[in-house]
């Protein structure tokens, strides 16, 4: 029944009183208790391999109940009495990777952009090309000098540049300007929703930034393997 409707520990209750968890877990090390080579497990009753795990309110904070999580794989949420919930250490796996992975993804993205740029130009280069392109939004003595001082929106500005593409990013991030400059643009708008948390993006949001960082990590395997090998000189 447990396998059937997917749960790996159940709540166990005398009256209105839960008085243990039966669980893969529990029964597993209960089996173990039972060395008489004549006593058939499944002869014996849920009872006798039920095992406590620690009850934890709503307002407890959350680094308190790692430990337990660790050590029992689960929690159960409000009173003997009054059950609220069971909380596993996969419930919050998944919660945490449903929070960060769109920062994750962000991240990767960003991470890609300067490496595909890195490799697309020169120092030197890459200055001429902030430039072309970011003049008229910094100072002379503000300009970027370097790839981790641009902004994101600058990324779309100076890759998507008619002289910088052709010149210089058009073999490395492949495709044609107007996509990729819409591509890091999409990327930009979704971004500074996500990082001044003004609201939680949506499923589309999500698959476009998963989509972007493939493209990317894709246009880096296949730029990476066209760098020159440094050679190992032995002294």
């Amino acid at each position: 029944l447990m396998k059937q409707h997917g749960f790996s520990q159940i709540p166990v209750s005398d009256g209105c009183e839960i008085i243990g968890v039966f669980s893969y877990r529990s029964f597993s090390l209960g089996t173990l208790r039972f060395e008489d080579e004549r006593t058939n497990v499944l002869n014996l009753t849920v009872a006798d391999f039920l095992e406590n795990l620690p009850f934890r309110s709503l307002g407890d904070p959350f680094e308190d109940v790692i430990d337990d999580l660790d050590r029992l794989d689960a929690v159960l949420v409000g009173t003997p009495e009054n059950l609220s919930a069971i909380i596993s250490a996969m419930d919050i796996l998944r919660y945490l990777y449903g929070v960060t992975s769109p920062f994750v993804l962000v991240a990767e993205i960003e991470l890609a952009v300067r490496a595909l740029m890195t490799w697309s130009a020169s120092a030197i280069q890459l200055q001429d090309c902030f430039r072309r392109s970011l003049s008229n939004l910094y100072k002379e003595e503000n300009l970027p000098s370097t790839v981790d001082g641009l902004t994101f929106s600058d990324y779309a500005s100076v890759i998507g540049h008619g002289d910088n593409w052709e010149k210089h990013f058009k073999e490395t991030f492949g495709s044609t300007r107007t996509d990729v400059r819409a591509k890091l643009s999409g990327v930009a708008e979704i971004r500074n929703h996500l990082f001044h948390f003004r609201r939680e993006i949506s499923g589309e949001e999500f698959e476009e930034l998963t989509l972007v960082r493939d493209w990317l990590l894709r246009r880096s395997k296949m730029t990476q393997n066209k760098q020159p090998r440094a050679k190992l000189e032995v002294a």
